[in-house]
C-alpha cells in the first residue's frame, strides 16, 4: 500500500529528481524554501528512517541539509513514502526546459480569447 504525505518541498526533489541535475535541485530548493521548512522536511524523511539526522552549521547548513535529503530520495534501498504537494504555489519555478506545457497553452487560449472579445468591442 503506498503512503502519502503531505510536503511540497519533498514532494518537488522527488519529482524532479529524475530531471535535474543533483547541485541545481540543492540550489534551486535550499534558495526556494525557508530553513524552518527544510527542517520540517528533515525530520519528516528521517522518522522513515533508522538514523539520526546530521547537524550543521554555517552560511551554508541549508544547502547540505536539501544534499542530504536529496541523497536519500535517491538512495533506492531506502523506502519513502510518496510525499504530496497540497499548495501547489510553494513549488519553486524551474527552468523553461522543465515547463508545465499544458499550463502555458492554457494560458495562451485564455489570452486569444481576451484578444478576441476586445476586437468585438
Amino acid at each position: 500500500m503506498i503512503e502519502f504525505v503531505k510536503s511540497e518541498l519533498l514532494c518537488f526533489m522527488q519529482q524532479k529528481s529524475c530531471v535535474l541535475s543533483f547541485d541545481d535541485l540543492v540550489t534551486l530548493t535550499s534558495d526556494f524554501y525557508s530553513c524552518d521548512e527544510i527542517k520540517g522536511a528533515v525530520s519528516c524523511v528521517y522518522n522513515y528512517i533508522e538514523q539520526r539526522p546530521p547537524m550543521y552549521k554555517g552560511v551554508d547548513k541549508d544547502k547540505k541539509s536539501v544534499a542530504d535529503l536529496l541523497k536519500l530520495i535517491l538512495n533506492p534501498e531506502i523506502k519513502l513514502p510518496t510525499y504530496v504537494a497540497v499548495d501547489i504555489a510553494r513549488l519553486p519555478p524551474v527552468g523553461v526546459e522543465h515547463l508545465d506545457t499544458s499550463a502555458l497553452l492554457q494560458e495562451l487560449a485564455l489570452l486569444r480569447s481576451e484578444v478576441r472579445a476586445f476586437g468585438e468591442v
